[in-house]
């Protein structure tokens, strides 16, 4: 058994209560070093736990700001899509139009061009007949 001093009866009663007060005391300091390291370990716990809901707190913030980020992203490009669309059908629309003018314009061309040659002709066959009077004239004098 352990370091008992042997009396008459047996074991000496002092030797055993010292020896059960020594064991009794190493289980109290053993008893209150795990009590002090449960208390320490359910602190550790609470601090993590709270450290864990501000974090899911954090995470959820930015996860709203990336959904609204995403979100304006989106917004954004589909606007810029539909004034693309608007300018592009205004381009469109103008170059509809200035293909009008500009067949216009080569109608207007076509007939100067066909005065031009008019007007050239009867310059030309006035010439011929300014130059038939002056023949004439001549032929007379």
């Amino acid at each position: 058994m352990g370091n008992f001093k042997h009396s008459i009866f047996g074991y000496e009663p002092v030797s055993v209560t010292n020896k059960l007060n020594s064991i009794e005391n190493e289980f109290s300091r053993e008893f209150n070093g795990l009590c002090q390291e449960k208390d320490n370990l359910i602190q550790q716990r609470e601090r993590l736990m709270k450290e864990i809901e501000e974090l899911k707190q954090q995470i959820s913030i930015r996860a709203d700001l990336k959904d609204n980020i995403a979100e304006r992203l989106v917004d954004a490009y589909l606007k810029d899509s539909l004034n693309y669309l608007a300018e592009m059908k205004l381009v469109e629309k103008s170059e509809g139009e200035l293909a009008g003018k500009i067949s216009e314009r080569e109608m207007v061309l076509l007939k100067l061009q066909a005065e031009k040659v008019k007007m050239k002709n009867d310059i030309s066959e006035l010439i011929l007949s300014y130059r038939s009077m002056l023949e004439r004239l001549e032929e007379g004098d």
